[in-house]
């Protein structure tokens, strides 16, 4: 028959209870802190405007090749959703740039035919008279040439940054050749070669004037107006943010 001592049960262990940790205190000790994010060098900006210029070229190629058949498609899905060009709303810009042409044309058209009544001998202008329409001529020819260009670049400003981000810079009182002159810096390849492509890409027709004015630093500066003595660099991530950086805006006049 087995016996046991009778002794007395140990003194439990004076230890202090432990507070129970707030659940959400213990979730944050847990979760690493965020890494900080990378900061954008104007080499990777670069990188990104290279990609997109070699985007852009070859798309300019495949749009080329399969020209006919994208014009009978492109004919046929207007009329049948929207009707044809002439029949819908041209934005903002767009009417701006075909209200002014238009006046234009009919300033060089009334002039012109001041001229010509002189030497068929209609209507003698004076001396004076005729120097005056000689002068509007020439100025509104001046002018629609002008006009065309500068529809041109923004046509190519729509290919490199978006249609929404270029109009908010000529709502804040940009021009479209102070937009150009701000934020492409004649010294950067990449960005070159991509407004070069965009203007490419938008069909611009003046083609040996932008030949001209991209083939020297100086007759970029001439063309835009930039003074370098004054000129501070606009900072990329007022035209490349988050919310469009690099999209591809194939929207033209």
């Amino acid at each position: 028959m087995l016996h046991f001592t009778s002794q007395a049960a140990p003194p439990p262990s004076l230890v202090p209870a432990q507070p129970i940790e707030d659940v959400e205190i213990r979730r944050r000790k847990q979760t690493p802190p965020p890494t900080p994010p990378t900061p954008v060098t104007q080499a990777t900006v670069n990188e990104e405007i290279k990609k997109k210029t070699q985007r852009l070229r070859k798309r300019k190629s495949q749009y080329t090749a399969s020209e006919e058949s994208r014009k009978r498609a492109n004919k046929i899905q207007r009329q049948k959703d929207l009707g044809h060009r002439s029949q819908r709303k041209d934005c903002i810009i767009a009417l701006s740039f075909k209200t002014d042409l238009q006046k234009l044309k009919r300033d060089k058209e009334r002039a012109e035919s001041q001229i010509q009544n002189h030497y068929s001998r209609v209507k003698l202008l004076s001396s004076e008279q005729l120097r005056k329409f000689f002068a509007a001529k020439t100025d509104a020819e001046v002018g629609a040439t002008q006009l065309r260009r500068s529809r041109e670049v923004v046509n190519a400003l729509y290919k490199y940054f978006t249609k929404e981000t270029v109009l908010e810079r000529l709502i804040e009182g940009c021009t479209v050749y102070g937009i150009t002159a701000s934020f492409i810096n004649f010294d950067n390849a990449a960005q070159f070669e991509l407004f070069k492509q965009c203007l490419i890409n938008s069909n611009a027709t003046s083609t040996a004037h932008w030949d001209n004015v991209l083939s020297s630093k100086e007759n970029w500066i001439e063309e835009f107006g930039i003074d370098y003595a004054f000129r501070v660099s606009a900072a990329d991530k007022r035209l490349f943010c988050e919310r469009n950086l690099l999209t591809d805006d194939e929207a033209t006049i």
